[in-house]
């Protein structure tokens, strides 16, 4: 669901997360280089944060990574005093919603006539 951004905006984005303690991300690799994840939006105040994933190619998908990479990223949103981790995802993406929900995310609202918002109590 992102947004197309130019280099630019890419680069200047990479450098200001460094400074940033409102997100986290982490590289995925198997052999190779695969994805990345993370916590976003950290709210400390709320013990909250938005949870974000992708992995490629595609056909690692459904192989079980997912899987362990939230395990992980609970782990470390513990680690940080987070006890609950949301999401977005597109009405459309039938398969990652059935997926979270195995994971124990609950649908929690609509976000305009495409997105859904799910949680995970931690």
């Amino acid at each position: 669901m992102a947004q197309p951004v130019d280099k630019a905006a890419q680069e200047a984005w990479f450098a200001s997360l460094a400074e940033r303690s409102d997100y986290l991300i982490w590289g995925l690799k198997t052999s190779e280089w695969i994805g990345a994840c993370g916590i976003k939006n950290i709210d400390f105040d709320n013990r909250s944060a938005e949870y974000w994933g992708y992995i490629y190619p595609a056909h690692l998908r459904g192989a079980g990574i997912g899987w362990q990479v939230l395990h992980f990223i609970v782990s470390k949103a513990r680690s940080f005093g987070i006890d609950k981790l949301w999401l977005r995802v597109s009405k459309n993406n039938q398969s990652a919603i059935l997926t979270y929900e195995r994971w124990g995310f609950s649908r929690v609202c609509s976000e305009g006539h495409d997105i859904i918002r799910m949680e995970l109590f931690l």
